[in-house]
């Protein structure tokens, strides 16, 4: 046994080593909205320290638990900043109660702690309760990278990922609508309020960004920011979201979320591919009154590829296929889900989405579906499209 103590040790300290890297990697995720592809990332998938992201998790939590609720989001609850500006000579005197909207904007705008420290209470809920229902949150959103608690402790430290970080903010905007105006906010002012000024220093500099969540910590510093960019052309907007977990210090993050967005305005272009209703195939029908029907998209069609490899293979730069499974038998209802349109780029899919049917088929006559039945039973080439 005494032999195999400092193997033993060994691989405690080795297995120590692992943990407190993947705890303290950078990891990065840049997505184009429009096309939902992933244009530039870094270890997006890998677990890290997510202790600044917790304002953001909150909120999210908060914001679900009171639309389950009924939780009236402009009810008063006890105000968390009472007294905190009294040593102010102009100051007014502190109201006893806020508006709960006004400490979830507050923690979304600079994740103040004593906003986040009051989200739990001013729900009724304990930490440990509150810690329960974020957890909830997460699972219902896919982040399976993620482990949050509040507080974010030594023993119960919060972890996420870049991937998972996206999925967050992506639900808080189609989720809570409220939550866009919050993240657009540079000031808030209250009478008897501390002055909040937001932490997103790109928000501030730059009339393309619209969000959402900044943390310039000293250490692991994170973001999760949105960038709405005007473009000259019928009014489009090109749609970025980036995200940057475990950045060293301040400066470092902004350089790195500055390079994100430069690089994708500059490198890559995002076209439209097919707009909203557009016939993309004839799908084959059997025993139907009609041999075919039409699948169309219900929603546009965006591919996002380096701008170097769209000028040098042109009108090669996509590839367009369209699968589905054979037989398609009648009766079809009108808004099926029938097929799916794919787009590749260098043998490489970028791109998807499904195709409805665009009219209903009844079922045909009694030769019709006889003769179908015969074709499938024969398993003839139409089984393999």
């Amino acid at each position: 046994m005494p032999r195999l103590f400092p193997r033993f040790t060994s691989a405690l300290v080795a297995l120590a080593a692992f943990f407190t890297f993947q705890s303290t990697q950078a990891a990065t995720l840049l997505v184009d909205l429009e096309s939902n592809q992933t244009i530039l990332e870094e270890a997006p998938a890998a677990p890290v320290s997510a202790e600044p992201m917790l304002p953001l998790m909150a909120v999210y939590t908060a914001l679900d638990i009171a639309k389950n609720t009924a939780f009236d989001l402009f009810d008063n609850v006890p105000n968390p900043w009472l007294g905190k500006v009294q040593n102010r000579k102009d100051a007014a005197e502190s109201p006893q109660t806020v508006e709960f909207a006004t400490i979830l904007q507050i923690a979304l705008m600079n994740g103040s702690p004593d906003a986040v420290e009051a989200i739990a209470p001013a729900l009724g809920l304990t930490q440990a309760e509150f810690t329960r229902r974020m957890r909830e949150s997460a699972e219902k959103l896919g982040m399976t990278s993620s482990q949050f608690s509040y507080p974010c402790t030594n023993s119960e430290p919060c972890t996420s990922s870049a991937e998972d970080i996206s999925h967050l903010a992506l639900a808080l905007f189609r989720d809570f609508s409220i939550s866009r105006i919050w993240a657009a906010q540079q000031r808030f002012t209250a009478t008897g309020l501390p002055p909040q000024t937001t932490s997103n220093f790109l928000l501030i500099h730059s009339p393309a960004i619209s969000g959402i969540f900044i943390a310039p910590d000293e250490k692991n510093a994170c973001a999760v920011v949105l960038s709405e960019n005007p473009r000259n052309s019928g009014n489009r907007i090109r749609r970025l979201l980036a995200v940057e977990l475990n950045a060293p210090d301040q400066k470092a993050l902004r350089d790195r979320l500055s390079a994100l967005f430069l690089r994708a305005w500059r490198d890559y272009e995002t076209l439209r591919i097919y707009d909203k209703g557009t016939i993309v195939a004839q799908i084959p029908v059997f025993k139907g009154s009609a041999r075919k029907v039409a699948a169309v998209l219900n929603e546009d069609l965006f591919a996002t590829l380096p701008r170097e490899q769209m000028i040098s293979n042109g009108s090669n730069a996509f590839d367009i296929r369209v699968s589905y499974s054979s037989p398609l038998v009648a009766p079809v209802a009108q808004g099926d889900l029938i097929a799916e349109v794919k787009i590749y780029a260098d043998g490489r899919e970028i791109a998807n989405a499904p195709l409805a049917a665009a009219e209903n088929v009844p079922l045909g006559g009694f030769w019709a579906r006889f003769r179908d039945t015969l074709r499938i039973a024969l398993a003839q080439d139409v089984l393999h499209p």
